[in-house]
């Protein structure tokens, strides 16, 4: 079974075509628009009087057979345009002419126009004659007895028995007596005739009510027209007239046409709208037809809708069964070919390749001599071409060109296809003469680039280096700049890389590309890395990224070369160069504290490439980065993970360090503490040790077991006295201190946390602990009730950070100190600080009271005084 997408894709096109051309068969040959096309509409009549004649001409859409009847008796002469109907325009227009006493028009019952046209004289000669632009016909009616000879220059001669007067006198006597018995005959007639036009109307009005046929032609009309608004035909209302036709007229010859018109048009409807549609109504609507009009003219076309509308359902089974019907029932019929086509559009779809192209023989053995046949063969070959069933496509192809020589001169993508298939078939000298015919006869196609490519390989591979890179150079000339070109540049480097020393005599050739292959390879890899020849480009391309420690872009570089080529010979060889390269790239990273690219580049390429990662050196900073972001789950599971790979035990101790780090990171604080005392018992002279007894520390300070941790935090600094972070080990030693309530402990602490910090960086903010450490100190000096002492304390606190959230409080402890030193009229002043803030209301009103109580004091001691 042949399993090639792409040349599914190409065939799927082709049936297309060729249901596009025979399209030509459509819809409007299918028996609907028949309807209206046979029909003439007489438009208008005109008349052009005369002297001698009154010249009638009838327009009509297209010339079609007419009949006079003479009734001379009556003077009536009678008019009938077969298959014919009356504009509305027409029905009311107002006949007016001497020689025409009345002209009746109707539409008969058997489909004709009918003009009863009574003339006003007994004695008359009619012509009458069509003409085709625009289409009509010509009418002429001329009184035998009136003669004009005015301004004529003719004389008549007197009769010999009578005078000229009375012979005058004699016709005006006998023309009266015949004009009055003309005219009471006519009367009578005229009479009878209104009569039975009337009644003949009437039955023709009800035939055609009943039959509903304006309604019908009506609705024709809608399915037929393009909106000008739109521009589109409106298939919903025409759905609905046809629809409304269908109910309101139960008996109409017409029954049967609305029946498939409204289901055609509803299929229309359906198929352009760009939602997808709800098809199932469809299909109801053609079977309902199919049924109550069995063995129709419209059945073949009707399935051939079934069949296409369970396609674009995904009923590919249904589909097919219907086409099947269409080709056993109608083999002969005009959809029995386009049935067949697309049943093998369908075996494709469904990767049923070998009966789809089954069912495109039975079509060209079926339609020798036709163009769909000759199309199919030699889409069959180019189907087993792009399946790389290069026996099967020469075959057809020598067959097919046996039958049609001149196709294949004429569609240089077949001679291409030829020359190519020869050439993956080993034969080399009659793809060379194939290709170069295509050449030589189509110049400038854009197959000739890859033709002249490919005479360039069987030059190569014959080891003609010179031939070759002449050929190659040739494509360079004939196409710069497209990627046929770059095809031709990689080869030629590629004969530089093979043959450095090779010298050419007196050609023009593109010595940057042999002489630099690696550039060429690194240009032409960017602009086209789908060509074969640049897997090496790209695998060198990345191999130097890496050196210039660009292990990113390295990385990437690798990745492309695999979505290229997926099953390259290489691919192992290539994993380890992905691992190399972010093994290189955590180191790099790591060291400067850039774990979010660490992390970043380890899920971007986890999958497949990092999966076996086994490097415990790799995974512990893995790990050491996800807990640097709060990944503290995934950092657990890679320090399991280096746990497991660890068989020399190399990073036993910092994996226990790090764990307990994590559990304090989580609030597990006494899990923490009891790990790290485990540790520091088991590994007194471990590297970690110091680590170890500040994690236990933290963890003693963060349970609130400050005497605890006083003794953790003592035993650290004297057993590591002088570490950068000696500062921050004496604030917490010192604020474990103060939680007990020992301020003179922890006021020298406090001090010594403060002396021995060194900022990092010149103007970088100072970390909280030494601001804490300020507003502790004054805490401490007024808990020892030293208020000097407190209030400079404080006051330096709040310079060093005036925005923090305990300055309010400072300056009212402040103002408690003034008042113990008597200084009541600074205290006042920070009263009245703490009063204007907004924030703390609590403060804000303990400072109003106090402000309250000093001011009653004042008065009480001036009262006293007076």
């Amino acid at each position: 079974m042949l399993k090639n997408k792409k040349s599914a894709l190409s065939l799927k096109y082709f049936i297309l075509i060729l249901v596009t051309y025979l399209g030509l068969l459509g819809f409007y040959s299918e028996g609907f628009a028949q309807i209206d096309s046979e029909l003439n509409k007489v438009n208008n009549v005109r008349f052009a009087p005369h002297p001698l004649y009154t010249r009638v001409f009838f327009y009509l859409d297209k010339n079609v057979p007419y009949k006079i009847i003479p009734n001379l008796k009556n003077g009536i002469i009678s008019i009938l345009f077969e298959k014919s109907i009356l504009s509305e325009k027409l029905k009311n227009k107002i006949i007016s002419d001497k020689r025409i006493a009345s002209i009746t028009m109707l539409e008969t019952d058997e489909g004709e126009v009918r003009f009863d046209i009574k003339v006003n004289f007994t004695k008359n000669t009619f012509f009458h004659m069509p003409v085709k632009n625009p289409p009509g016909v010509i009418f002429d009616i001329k009184n035998k007895t009136q003669t004009v000879f005015k301004d004529r220059g003719i004389k008549i001669a007197k009769a010999e028995e009578k005078t000229e007067e009375e012979i005058k006198k004699e016709e005006t006597r006998r023309k009266a007596t015949e004009e009055a018995a003309k005219r009471e005959k006519e009367i009578v007639a005229i009479g009878e005739n209104k009569k039975k036009l009337v009644k003949e109307s009437k039955i023709i009005t009800t035939r055609r009510r009943d039959e509903g046929r304006e309604d019908f032609f009506k609705a024709l009309k809608t399915y037929q027209t393009i909106s000008e608004e739109t521009e589109v035909k409106d298939f919903g209302k025409a759905m609905e007239e046809f629809s409304a036709f269908f109910d309101n007229y139960p008996n109409s010859k017409y029954r049967k046409d609305a029946a498939f018109l409204k289901a055609e048009s509803q299929y229309k409807l359906l198929t352009s709208e760009a939602i997808e549609p709800n098809f199932q109504p469809l299909i109801d609507t053609f079977e309902r037809a199919l049924g109550m009009f069995p063995g129709t003219k419209y059945e073949d076309m009707a399935l051939f809708r079934v069949a296409d509308v369970y396609s674009k359902m995904g009923l590919k089974m249904e589909s097919k069964a219907n086409f099947k019907i269409i080709m056993d029932k109608f083999s002969e019929g005009r959809f029995a070919l386009r049935a067949q086509l697309r049943r093998a559009q369908i075996l494709m779809e469904e990767n049923d390749f070998e009966f789809a192209y089954k069912e495109l023989l039975k079509v060209a053995k079926k339609h020798p001599k036709s163009p769909e046949a000759r199309d199919a063969t030699f889409e069959i070959a180019r189907f087993y071409f792009s399946n790389k069933d290069y026996e099967k496509a020469i075959n057809i192809y020598e067959d097919s060109v046996e039958k049609w020589p001149s196709y294949a001169q004429f569609h240089p993508e077949v001679l291409y296809s030829i020359g190519e298939t020869y050439f993956m078939l080993g034969k080399r000298d009659k793809s060379k003469s194939q290709l170069f015919k295509m050449v030589n006869l189509y110049p400038d196609h854009e197959l000739t680039a890859k033709s002249l490519n490919r005479i360039g390989e069987i030059y190569r591979m014959a080891k003609n280096s010179e031939a070759s890179a002449k050929v190659f150079e040739e494509t360079l000339v004939r196409k710069p700049g497209s990627k046929e070109a770059d095809y031709s540049l990689v080869r030629i480097a590629d004969l530089g890389i093979i043959n450095p020393s090779l010298r050419f005599n007196n050609l023009i050739f593109n010595y940057d590309s042999f002489y630099d292959p690696v550039k060429t390879y690194k240009d032409v890899s960017v602009k086209y890395p789908e060509t074969n020849l640049a897997q090496m480009a790209m695998l060198r391309e990345g191999i130097t990224l890496a050196k210039e420690k660009s292990y990113t872009a390295a990385i990437q570089k690798y990745k492309e070369l695999f979505a290229v080529f997926p099953d390259t010979e290489i691919k192992e060889d290539i994993y380890a160069l992905i691992r190399e390269s972010f093994y290189k790239l955590v180191d790099t990273y790591y060291g400067q504290k850039g774990y979010l690219p660490v992390i970043a580049t380890y899920h971007q390429n986890l999958s497949p490439y990092l999966e076996g990662v086994d490097n415990p050196q790799v995974l512990l900073r893995i790990g050491e980065s996800y807990e640097a972001i709060g990944f503290y789950d995934l950092a657990l599971a890679n320090y399991k993970k280096v746990k497991s790979f660890d068989k020399k035990g190399a990073f036993r101790e910092p994996l226990i360090v790090k764990t307990a780090r994590i559990f304090f990171a989580k609030k597990n604080y006494e899990k923490a503490e009891d790990s790290m005392r485990k540790f520091v018992k088991q590994f007194g002279k471990s590297k970690h040790l110091k680590d170890a007894w500040r994690l236990l520390a933290d963890s003693l300070y963060h349970q609130g077991k400050y005497k605890k941790a006083v003794t953790a935090y003592t035993k650290l600094l004297k057993r590591f006295p002088k570490d950068l972070d000696d500062s921050e080990s004496y604030y917490l030693l010192a604020d474990s201190y103060f939680q007990q309530e020992k301020y003179a402990q922890a006021l020298k602490r406090f001090k010594h946390s403060i002396k021995i910090f060194i900022p990092a960086m010149e103007g970088k903010e100072i970390p909280p602990h030494i601001v804490d450490s300020h507003f502790k100190i004054g805490e401490c000096y007024f808990k020892l009730k030293k208020y000097t002492k407190a209030v400079a304390s404080y006051q330096k606190a709040i310079e060093k950070k005036p925005d923090d959230s305990r300055v309010t409080l400072a300056r009212y402890i402040m103002a408690k100190s003034y008042n113990v030193l008597k200084k009541e009229e600074n205290a006042l002043t920070a009263l009245k600080v703490i009063q204007e803030d907004p924030e703390n209301e609590i403060l804000k009103r303990a400072a109003q009271a106090e402000i309250g109580l000093m001011e009653w004091e004042k008065k009480y001691k001036e009262h006293l005084k007076n």
